[in-house]
């Protein structure tokens, strides 16, 4: 029986949405724009060469900085929703997050260090730096909430619950006062999760999100979670739409995995509704078909596995790879792009300088100008690491400029943050 499960999930996965919708009877919910904070039991039939191909200008590198916090060095807990968890998930936990938070997978998140960034509104963004991080233990919780169905708001005031009556460690502050912790909560067998009327195994095999906590240390301090259903069960559709692997733990790895990279480059999801602060790292861009955005660096890359440390993980969009990588060998690279005349008037000539940094001088490549969507023009960079472009047809009212740096030789690539240009009449 299961090659031919394999076989039909195979199907879905390669051609659409659809046929997943006619097994699993989700369609409806598949209808409605998703939120962007959870994996689908399917992923998006996107493809970032044929989506920049299209008329408008999209970046080789598709993930923007919207201005949100990231988690610097993560903090790892693992949180038991009762002691019905599968065992092997459970004892997988320890040595999975012990060699994940110390390996290349992080390295690779270190592009996503809001330094010196803007965010797309133009303001700066959090100043942070992505390190590795680090396993904070496993915890057993007992919670208030019993019975097969569990909505994410009752997880959402457990965590809370649970944290106030000590039950859970506290969060971890990094330097400027952001949660550093990630609670990872899993789910026994027979447990439904419901997020916004979706089900978990249905519509998502995991999703993160955010709360807010207060006591006399934090005041309404926002802190990340992750919920990941249990996979172990042959009779859940989360065994075998979860994964491409044979072993549903190599599967469910690699969906923590995948809420674990984007906990970590878009921590406050839970916060808004809107592509806006304080959101993180996101793709904004429509997949067409679905006309669904692609997302976060985990969504773009769903269901690509690789291997890191003895343990699977799930491959996540690498702005400096310009590809869906679990590791990189090139040198991460940042932009700074700024103007001669902040606020110029209709037909003043503006020139526009990119910086391209890196931890030695780049002396090779180009950067491209952008306003918006709109390609302004691609110029070489100078002996010095610049690239300068003037011109006098900016339109009147605000130019969002952002100044694209493309790979180039062991040089990443890397985009800048948003310059707010006026242009008066």
């Amino acid at each position: 029986m299961y090659p031919a499960i394999r076989f039909l999930r195979t199907v879905v996965i390669e051609f659409s949405l659809i046929g997943l919708g006619m097994v699993s009877g989700a369609w409806a919910q598949f209808a409605g724009p998703a939120p962007r904070h959870i994996q689908m039991v399917s992923p998006y039939p996107a493809s970032h060469m044929t989506q920049a191909a299209s008329s408008s200008f999209i970046p080789p590198q598709d993930v923007s900085y919207y201005g949100g916090p990231v988690l610097s060095n993560v903090q790892v807990v693992v949180v038991f929703w009762t002691g019905n968890v599968d065992a092997f998930e459970a004892i997988n936990a320890e040595g999975f997050y012990q060699t994940i938070t110390h390996s290349a997978y992080m390295d690779l998140l270190a592009q996503y260090s809001p330094i010196l960034l803007n965010g797309q509104d133009g303001q700066p963004g959090a100043n942070q730096v992505i390190g590795r991080g680090s396993y904070g233990g496993a915890f057993l919780i007992t919670p208030s909430v019993t019975g097969t169905m569990v909505d994410d708001t009752q997880i959402a005031a457990e965590l809370v619950h649970q944290l106030s009556i000590g039950a859970l460690p506290q969060p971890q502050l990094d330097s400027s006062g952001n949660s550093n912790t990630l609670y990872m909560i899993y789910f026994p067998p027979g447990v439904t999760v419901t997020l916004q009327g979706m089900q978990s195994c249905q519509v998502f095999c995991g999703y993160h999100s955010t709360a807010v906590y207060s006591n006399t240390t934090f005041n309404n301090k926002p802190i990340a979670y992750a919920v990941i259903p249990d996979e172990s069960d042959p009779s859940s559709l989360c065994h075998f739409l979860c994964g491409l692997d044979a072993n549903y733990l190599n599967n469910f790895d690699t969906v923590c995995s995948h809420e674990l990279a984007e906990a970590v480059t878009d921590p406050d999801a839970g916060l808004t509704p809107n592509v806006a602060r304080p959101l993180g790292w996101y793709d904004a861009n429509v997949i067409p078909v679905i006309q669904q955005q692609y997302g976060e660096i985990g969504d773009i890359c769903a269901f690509l596995p690789a291997q890191i440390g003895g343990y699977m993980v799930q491959q996540v969009w690498s702005n400096a790879d310009e590809n869906c990588a679990a590791s990189t060998n090139l040198m991460f690279t940042r932009v700074l792009v700024g103007s001669t005349a902040p606020q110029a008037t209709v037909g003043q000539p503006v020139t526009l300088v990119a910086l391209v940094l890196s931890s030695s001088l780049v002396n090779t490549g180009s950067v491209t100008f952008a306003n918006g969507s709109v390609a302004l023009a691609t110029m070489p960079v100078n002996p010095m690491g610049f690239a300068v472009f003037t011109t006098s047809q900016l339109p009147v009212g605000l130019n969002k400029i952002t100044a694209f740096y493309s790979r180039s030789g062991n040089f990443g690539a890397s985009s800048s943050g948003v310059l707010n240009q006026n242009v008066g009449p």
